[in-house]
């Protein structure tokens, strides 16, 4: 590359009837930069075959070289290398040798002169020199009497050699025959000879006489050497009289492998006329060898490239890799060998990834060409289902093909196909189709669902077993699958083999003893059992029910007409917590009945609108048309209550009474609108007209909506409005049928009753339009709620049937459960296990006895029946209008139902009855106190649960008896630490207990223990610390678990009885009475250690879980340890290990039921698990219940405890100490 951004090439081999513009076209053509522009041509000497020139830029030089080598002209491109040295040439007569040496060797850089040339003939003297920057020193120094240029041996040295061959051809010429070319006659020598081929080989052109002359060195030093070695050469010439014998090769192009190989199969050399030159061709690496007289070497070389020019190539389509792999084998190569072994002008062979053909012949070509693709086919088999099995297995055997066959096997989707040549593709696929059908195999799938197929699978394994061997034995395959819902057996093998199979499978399925269980006939003795029966197995967990049945009586079952409905199997907690309220689970359609004073819906037609009166509460009311809309309107019921008597406050809001306000649907109302009505209290004549104005403003806004449904409470009944029931029920029903007609987009109006009184007052009015009411109404005995003279009928029919479904479901005679086992004798032994575990589990009776029964007023009895009716139950209840003082039987009230909610429904009405009892015992002696019951029996639980009142511990001293409550519970946040006397005994309880802790041994051990190296702590100081509100919520929690506790019937296990726990816990266990004596193991509470650096804050605030990060052990809550070796691990940062006095808390700890946790990687819980081993998760959404905190036991060095509540912790004393 020059200076100036140019590119200077030089050009060899130019036919000698170019020009400059020939040459600069050329260049043009071939460079494929179109914006390039070709410089200036240059010659040395009028030597026209060799030039310099250039390109104004650079161009893609490697690409322009590749395209002048695929033409005819055989020019060379290369680019101009660096300067070899300088050239002198116009040389006067008095310019010598001597004097340009002498003259170069007295300026710098003349020592570097490492060859000089002597050119006779053209005057010229070349000095070889190869150091660029002496080169570019010399040029510049100027030589009297010659011209100095820089010489590059591949141009003026070419140039020069070829104007030096053709003056010796011409002396040799004028000559006679010999030897008068002494100074220029070159003897051809092997090497000459080597050189001579490498030049034409690299060249590849027709200019295959030119002759690659070695520099020819004349000096004052060697010239009479050189004239001796000549006059040797001519007297030995003269002697011998013989012509030498040369050697010339010839290495073709990579991409002329085809010429080569086409030059072996016509033998060339031998066809060649009056040559006496040995040709020999080696086709494999494409090179051909010349031995002979030159004359004659280089007449052959001209007959070969003549010969070169006349053969012509074509290839085939890329070919697919099937075809690739035939046509490279061996085979595939002796047969190409064999399409053209017939003729000598065309040969085939396989060029990258398609067959080339190759000739003299264009015509030949083209035949043989045509002839061969003719020679590929594709042939495709389908794979049938009853071949797969075959194909599969034997497919190894099929692929043996390909070694007697010029063909290839592949597997394409369902399909076998074929590739290869005409014949061998026909009879391979004619073989492959006769294999498939000798070997083909049937495949049938029987698909088994319910109980049955559970049953096949597990009890009659041995029997599919069998009938797997015998398939095996005839070349076939049985596989099954038992999944949830179905077990899928797939049969393959011969078709009379499957057919065989299956018989017998049916056989298997007949063999299966199958007997149902009616819960009408075999379980329950009347409708109101088969009514609780049928809700029970409904709302259980039918899948835990089957595997667990299933698992102790080897059988199968399934559930008849029972389809089971999503709810939580367990009800809730009795004592919720104290920010949110009780929720009544809701029951299932067939569960809901009528209240104890029930009394029929009653219905009236005013035009083309439905009037229906009803007992029940608005906020649940549904609508029941197909648009499921309707208009609510309830001024007076708990959902809008405020905002009612927000409008009966004159003084602050101004509306007129009778106005109607609408809401869109709000809360759990089951509507689409929410219409309030604004009215007075009750004035006589004039608060009538508002009411009756009012809902005709009702019907039109309804109207307007386009709503069919609209459903109306007692509107103005109550103690803010005192409506007379009478008065409102006759203005109400009297305006619908006034004015029902003017409004016909409305199809039903629903009167929803809620008062007892008030819907006699409705019903009574009904009666005034045509509606008569039954004269025996059904008192609904399998309603969960009932008296005991309303329990003594036994009739199956003494129910009520709410829908039209629940009716199928109680009539039909097929509701159960149906058994499905491998023998008679198995099935009578699980229907006996089955029907003592349904009576025993799910219509469990139980009752509680007590004499305070009789005395129960009806806001008592409400809740109870609230609370059966919470719980799934069907409760009896004494009558206790016939109550007598002096009656021999002690009243009871009695329960039915699931086992679990029968015991629940019984703690909680026993925990009512606990609190009458209390208040009866308050009333009638008010100064006595009732004695604390005995720990870990069910009355303390009882006693625990009710005793509400909360005040502090009595050691406490910063909280004093008369202190006001308000402030006690506000707490002195400036002074709640109270230091404890080094003499106390409790001082020295804590002080032991913190030694007696100590682990010497696994201090500084563990990932948080980094950079401790100390061996003791010592105490200095102890303070309690007396904040009442976080006691407050602490003894909240507390009584919280104690609920949870009586729910139970029993205490929360101890953490020593858990099982895998490594013992009790340790602080309890080695402290001393001045701790114990006021901690309750009931609900595990113990004492616990926490290290800190904040303890001051925290006496103040409380622990809370937020502050650990979520990637702590258990996730983020609050850590206690029992130990104090673990506390002091965080009582400063484990990266600064700080001196001086440390702290740590004890504080109370709730761990209720805890979970144990063993495992190397535990979970990060953002709330404990559920207490379902099976599930544990923390985000339970199956209804289960949770821990209340999680325990770490096992591999770790030491036992940790986390809650993930707050105010289950109290921090009571700070500790201070120094590490010793």
């Amino acid at each position: 590359m020059a200076k100036d951004g140019s590119m200077l090439v030089v050009l060899q081999n130019i036919p000698k009837n170019w020009n400059n513009y020939t040459v600069i076209d050329f260049l043009e053509v071939y460079c494929d930069d179109v914006d390039v522009e070709i410089l200036t041509v240059e010659y040395f000497q009028n030597e026209k075959t060799v030039a310099k020139t250039g390109f104004s830029h650079s161009v893609d030089f490697q690409r322009l070289v590749e395209k002048s080598k695929r033409e005819k002209y055989g020019i060379e491109i290369m680019m101009l290398p660096p300067a070899d040295g300088l050239i002198f040439t116009n040389l006067s007569p008095d310019v010598t040798i001597d004097k340009i040496l002498k003259h170069f060797n007295s300026v710098k850089g003349g020592k570097a002169i490492q060859k000089r040339n002597f050119y006779e003939s053209n005057g010229c003297f070349v000095l070889k020199i190869y150091n660029t920057k002496v080169i570019d020193t010399l040029v510049k120094k100027v030589i009297p009497g010659a011209s100095v240029e820089v010489f590059y041996d591949v141009f003026q040295g070419e140039a020069l050699r070829r104007l030096e061959q053709i003056n010796r051809e011409q002396i040799s010429d004028d000559e006679d025959n010999v030897d008068s070319n002494e100074n220029c006659y070159l003897t051809c020598e092997d090497s000459d000879s080597d050189k001579d081929s490498d030049c034409d080989s690299d060249s590849g052109s027709e200019n295959i006489l030119a002759i690659d002359m070695d520099d020819i060195h004349i000096n004052e030093e060697s010239s009479s050497s050189s004239s001796r070695n000549s006059q040797n050469a001519s007297d030995r010439n003269t002697e011998e009289k013989e012509i030498p014998i040369e050697t010339s090769e010839y290495v073709f192009d990579q991409n002329d492998y085809h010429k080569a190989k086409l030059l072996e199969k016509i033998n060339f050399g031998n066809n060649l006329k009056n040559c006496e030159v040995q040709i020999s061709v080696t086709s494999s690496i494409s090179k051909i060898v010349f031995k002979g007289k030159k004359e004659d070497i280089d007449i052959s070389k001209i007959e070969m490239f003549e010969l070169l020019r006349s053969i012509d190539k074509r290839i085939t389509q890329k070919l697919q890799k099937p075809f690739l792999e035939i046509l490279n084998s061996v085979k595939g190569e002796q047969y190409l060998s064999s399409i053209f072994d017939g003729t000598d002008e065309v040969i085939g062979y396989m060029e990258k990834d398609a067959l080339a053909v190759a000739g003299i012949n264009p015509t030949e070509i083209t035949q043989f060409l045509r002839f061969s693709e003719n020679q590929f086919l594709i042939e495709k088999i389908p794979i049938k289902d009853s071949y797969r099995h075959f194909v599969a297995s034997s497919w190894n055997e099929l692929k043996e093909k390909e070694e007697m066959f010029l063909i290839k096997l592949v597997q394409e989707q369902d399909m076998i196909v074929i590739y290869g040549l005409n014949g061998d593709v026909v009879a391979v696929k004619k073989d492959i189709l006769a294999v498939l059908l000798q070997n083909q195999h049937d495949t049938k799938t029987i698909t088994l669902t319910g109980a049955m197929s559970r049953c096949i699978a597990l009890y009659f394994k041995a029997s599919i077993n069998s009938l797997r061997d015998s398939l095996r034995d005839c070349h076939g395959t049985l596989q099954d699958e038992l999944s949830e819902s179905s077990y899928n057996i797939e049969v393959s093998g011969s078709p009379e083999k499957v057919q065989q199979v299956l018989k017998k499978i049916g056989d298997i399925k007949e063999s299966v003893w199958h007997e149902q269980v009616l819960l009408k006939r075999d379980i329950t003795q009347n409708g109101a059992e088969l009514k609780l029966l049928v809700c029970s197995l409904k709302t259980t967990n039918q899948k835990r029910f089957i595997t667990t049945f299933e698992t102790e009586n080897k059988c199968c079952i399934e559930f008849l007409n029972l389809k089971p409905e999503h709810r939580n199997d367990f009800p809730r907690a009795s004592f919720p917590s104290r920010n949110s309220k009780p929720r009544i689970p809701r029951k299932p359609s067939f569960l809901k009945r009528p209240s104890s004073n029930y009394r029929p819906t009653c219905s009236v037609n005013f035009h083309q609108a439905t009037i229906t009166v009803k007992k029940g509460d608005i906020t649940r009311e549904k609508a029941f048309e197909a648009e499921k809309t309707k208009a609510g309107f309830n001024p007076s019921s708990p959902v809008n209550v405020d905002l009612s008597m927000a409008f009966s406050a004159k003084n602050s809001i101004n509306v007129p009474v009778g106005t109607i306000l609408e809401t869109a649907c709000f809360g759990n109302l089951n509507c689409k609108y929410v219409l309030h009505v604004l009215l007075e209290k009750y004035k006589g004549a004039t608060s009538l007209q508002v009411l009756s104005k009012a809902i005709r403003n009702v019907l039109l806004k309804s109207n307007a909506h386009n709503v069919s449904s609209v459903a109306f409470p007692a509107l103005g009944v109550g103690k803010l409005y005192r409506f007379p029931p009478d008065k409102i029920s006759a203005v109400c029903l009297q305006e619908l049928q006034d004015s029902i007609k003017s409004y016909p987009n409305i199809k039903n109006v629903t009167f929803v009753i809620y008062d007892d009184e008030v819907y006699k007052e409705f019903s009574n009015q009904m009666s005034n339009y045509g509606y008569s009411p039954p004269q025996s109404p059904d008192r609904g005995a399998a309603a969960l709620v009932s008296s005991e003279s309303e329990s003594n009928s036994d009739s199956e029919d003494d129910f009520t049937i709410h829908s039209a479904q629940d009716k199928a479901v109680y009539d039909s005679p097929e509701s159960g459960i149906k058994l499905y086992c491998d023998s008679k004798m198995t099935s009578d032994k699980a229907k006996n296990n089955l029907i003592k575990y349904l009576t025993t589990t799910y219509l469990y009776r139980d009752s509680v006895k007590d004499d305070t029964i009789i005395h129960l007023n009806k806001y008592i009895l409400r809740e109870i029946k609230a609370h059966a009716e919470r719980f799934h139950v069907s409760i009896i209840l004494p009558d206790i209008k016939q109550k007598d003082i002096q009656q021999k039987h002690v009243p009871e009230i009695k329960f039915q139902g699931k086992i679990q909610a029968v015991k629940d429904a019984k703690v909680k009405i026993q925990e009512i009855l606990l609190k009458e009892i209390h208040k009866q015992h308050a009333f009638n002696d008010k100064s006595s106190e009732d004695p604390i019951p005995k720990r870990g029996t069910l009355e303390h639980l009882h006693y625990m649960v009710s005793n509400t009142e909360q005040k502090p511990p009595a050691y406490w001293k910063k909280s004093k008896p008369f202190t006001s409550k308000v402030k006690e519970y506000l707490g002195n946040k400036k002074n709640i630490l109270e230091p404890l006397s080094s003499t106390s005994s409790l001082y020295k309880c804590i002080e032991d207990l913190v030694q007696k802790t100590w682990r010497a041994d696994k201090c500084g051990h563990g990932r948080d223990a980094a950079n401790l190296n100390h061996k003791n702590i010592q105490v200095t100081t102890i303070e309690r610390v007396e904040n009442t509100v976080l006691y407050y919520k602490y003894c909240a929690r507390r009584r919280e678990l104690f609920s949870k506790a009586l729910e139970r019937k029993t205490p929360c296990t101890n953490i020593s009885r858990i099982p895998n726990s490594s013992g009790p816990m340790l602080t309890t266990k080695l402290a001393g009475k001045e701790l114990t004596e006021d901690i309750f193991p009931e609900v595990n509470e113990h004492y616990a250690f926490h290290g800190t650096s904040r303890a001051k804050a925290i006496s103040q605030e409380g622990l809370d879980h937020r502050s650990s990060g979520d990637n702590n052990l258990f996730g983020s809550a609050v850590y206690m340890s029992e130990s104090s070796t673990k506390a002091d691990q965080y009582a400063d940062s484990k990266q600064n290990r700080t001196p001086g006095p440390k702290q740590m808390i004890l504080g109370r700890i709730l761990l209720g039921n805890t979970y144990l946790c063993i495992g190397k990687n535990p979970t990060k819980y953002k709330r404990p698990p559920c207490t379902d081993l099976t599930h544990l998760k923390s985000h339970c959404e199956q209804g289960h219940e949770f821990f209340d905190s999680v325990m770490a036991d096992g591999t770790w060095l030491f036992r940790e405890f986390a809650v993930y509540d707050n105010s289950s912790v109290y921090p009571e004393y700070i500790i201070t100490y120094n590490r010793i």
